[in-house]
C-alpha cells in the first residue's frame, strides 16, 4: 500500500479538517496498516477521489495486492467512538511524548500504511469491511476506549499478542450517527419558509438541497429590488438532471414595478476526463417575472451559461458562497437585460439524502484585500529601500577650512 511520510499524512489531515470546518460530514477517517511493514506498491491500485466508499477503496485490484503479497494471518478492525481528523492531528503531531502514541505514529509512517481522511461507511460499520471477512483469515472487531492514549496502548497490546502478520483497520464506530444538516457553520434543523427579506430560506427535497439569505433582481427598466420567498420550491428529479423552481414576490414595503418572479434552475452531472470525476453543473437558468399585478405583462429571460459557469462542485459535494456569481442575460434588439443574485448561497443537487455534504467554497486564496495588502507592503518596502539607499549615500566633506590658511573658495556661476 502507499508510502506516506509523517509530513504528508499530517498535511492530508489538515486539508480535510479545513474542508470539513465549513460543512457537515457523514464520513470518518480510515487508517490501514500491517503489523509487518512491506515495500508493497498496492497504492497503485488505490483510486483517489473526494469521497471514498468501501467500493472505491477495497476494489479487486487492491484486495488482490493485499492478500497476494503478504497474506495476513488475521484482520483486526479497531472501532473508536468520536474518531475524527482532529483526533488524528494529535497522533501525527511531532511532539508526542507517550510511548503508545509514538509507536502508533511509526505504524502510519511505514510503507504499508494508507490514511483516508474521508471514508463513508454503512450504518453498521462492520458491513463496510465484508471484503476482508471473505478472505482466508480470521476477522476480529475490537472496540477502543474514547481516550486517544488508552486506545493507542490497546492497539499496541493487541498487536503484540498476535502472531504473524496482521492487517489493521482503524475507523470511527459512530460515523453513521454524526449525520446532520449544516450550512456555513450554522445548523439548519428544519426547512424554513420565510417571506421576510432577512434570514435564511432552506429547502431540502429528495434530490436537491439549497439555502440562501435573499435574492436580488434587476432588469433594464427597473431598479435593483430584493425579493421575498413565496411558497415552497418545486423539484423535478431525473436520472441525470435535477430542476428546481421557486416563486418570489415583492415585499409590501418595497418599491419597484416587479411584483413577482419565478426562478428555474436545471442541474446535470458531467464527467470531466481531466479529473476523472463526476461534477454537477448548472445546465440552464431562467427567470419569468411580472411587472403588473394583473399578470398581463410577463417577461421571460434566460441567463447566459458564462454567468453561472463557476457554480459547480464534485459529486457528493455542495457549493457554498457568501457572494455567488451573478446570473445575467444578454441585451439585444428584442431581448431585455436582467440579472439575479442569491446571497449566502449553498446548494447541492443529487445525493442529498443526508443533507449537505462537504462544501466547496467559492472564496479563493487570492482575494482583493490580500492583493491590496501585498501592494501596500511592496510600496513600503520600496520606500524603505530608497530611504536606506539615501542614508548610505551620505558622505563627509573631503576638504575642511584651515583657520591659519586661506579659506576655501567655492566658485559660483553667475
Amino acid at each position: 500500500m502507499g508510502r506516506f511520510s509523517g509530513t504528508v499524512l499530517l498535511s492530508s489531515v489538515l486539508v480535510y479538517c479545513f474542508l470539513a470546518s465549513t460543512s457537515a460530514t457523514t464520513t470518518a477517517p480510515l487508517l490501514i496498516w500491517t503489523k509487518e511493514p512491506s515495500e508493497s506498491k498496492c497504492n497503485e491500485q488505490f483510486t483517489p477521489s473526494t469521497l471514498q466508499t468501501a467500493e472505491t477503496v477495497f476494489n479487486h485490484g487492491l484486495m488482490a495486492c493485499i492478500l497476494g503479497e503478504h497474506i495476513p494471518t488475521k484482520a483486526v478492525l479497531f472501532l473508536q467512538n468520536g474518531l475524527s481528523v482532529d483526533t488524528l492531528r494529535h497522533v501525527f503531531a511531532s511532539n508526542m511524548n507517550t510511548d503508545g502514541l509514538q509507536k502508533l505514529q511509526k505504524h502510519f509512517e511505514s510503507p504499508s500504511s494508507v490514511v483516508i481522511p474521508a471514508f463513508q461507511m454503512d450504518e453498521i460499520p462492520e458491513k463496510s469491511f465484508s471484503a476482508f471477512k471473505d478472505g482466508n483469515f480470521e476477522f476480529e472487531v475490537v472496540h477502543l476506549p474514547d481516550d486517544l492514549e488508552a486506545a493507542a496502548n490497546m492497539i499496541e497490546n493487541k498487536l503484540n499478542m498476535e502472531n504473524g502478520n496482521v492487517l489493521c483497520l482503524w475507523t470511527a464506530a459512530d460515523a453513521a450517527g454524526e449525520v446532520s444538516l449544516k450550512r456555513n457553520r450554522r445548523d439548519v434543523t428544519e426547512t424554513k419558509l420565510s417571506t421576510d427579506t432577512t434570514g435564511d430560506y432552506c429547502f431540502k427535497g429528495s434530490c436537491i438541497a439549497i439555502c440562501f439569505s435573499d435574492i436580488k433582481f434587476k432588469d433594464q427598466d427597473n431598479d435593483l429590488i430584493t425579493m421575498a420567498v413565496n411558497g415552497k420550491a418545486v423539484e423535478s428529479c431525473g436520472n441525470n438532471t435535477v430542476t428546481i423552481e421557486q416563486d418570489f414576490q415583492k415585499p409590501a414595503n418595497a418599491t419597484g414595478s416587479v411584483y413577482s418572479l419565478k426562478l428555474s434552475m436545471t442541474f446535470e452531472m458531467r464527467m470531466w476526463a481531466v479529473s476523472a470525476m463526476e461534477w454537477w453543473v448548472v445546465k440552464s437558468a431562467n427567470v419569468t417575472y411580472e411587472t403588473d399585478k394583473t399578470h398581463n405583462n410577463s417577461n421571460s429571460v434566460s441567463f447566459i451559461p458564462r454567468s453561472f459557469r463557476s457554480l459547480t462542485a464534485p459529486r457528493h459535494w455542495s457549493f457554498a458562497c457568501d457572494q455567488p456569481p451573478m446570473f445575467y442575460s444578454k441585451s439585444g434588439k428584442n431581448k431585455k437585460f436582467a440579472s439575479i443574485q442569491l446571497r449566502n448561497l449553498q446548494v447541492q443537487p443529487f445525493d442529498t439524502k443526508e443533507g449537505f455534504s462537504d462544501a466547496v467554497d467559492c472564496s479563493s486564496w487570492v482575494t482583493a484585500p490580500l492583493i491590496l495588502s501585498l501592494l501596500i507592503t511592496l510600496f513600503l518596502v520600496i520606500m524603505l529601500a530608497y530611504a536606506f539607499n539615501m542614508i548610505t549615500s551620505i558622505t563627509t566633506m573631503d576638504r575642511f577650512d584651515d583657520p591659519k590658511g586661506k579659506g576655501i573658495s567655492v566658485p559660483q556661476d553667475s
